[in-house]
């Protein structure tokens, strides 16, 4: 078994405060399938550089490794494939979480944080930095 170590490995965390709604249903009828598909577009939208997708609430806070970024300067741009992932969805407060594991281009490994929050029956598809 390897051993990881700091400097073969770092780590990413985005946490994301996002209104992910896609016109869809607002945090009270999102329910845990709901706020599963959305996890599953952001992902897809991250993996394929393509984050002029994702639907920002114009007061949508990112952070990558504490410090505030905009959406398309994260370091996910790096990251070619996702390997594991656990996923935690309450549709109460419209909450998803997920911790990835997953490999950059040059075949590190990384980590992965992200909690993203459903919210408004609005679309908002927005770059801006909070």
């Amino acid at each position: 078994m390897r051993s990881l170590s700091v400097s073969k490995y770092f780590g990413i965390t985005v946490a994301a405060i996002l209104a992910l709604s896609l016109g869809r249903a607002d945090a009270t009828t999102c329910d845990r399938a709901c706020l599963l598909q959305h996890a599953a577009e952001f992902n897809s939208d991250m993996l394929g550089h393509t984050t002029g997708k994702i639907p920002l609430a114009p007061a949508a806070e990112i952070r990558e490794n504490t410090k505030t970024i905009s959406l398309d300067a994260s370091k996910w741009s790096s990251v070619k494939q996702i390997r594991s992932q656990g996923v935690f969805a309450d549709p109460i407060l419209g909450n998803v979480v997920e911790h990835l594991a997953a490999e950059t281009d040059a075949g590190k490994t990384v980590y992965i944080g992200t909690r993203l929050k459903v919210a408004g029956g609005k679309d908002y598809r927005s770059r801006n930095q909070l």
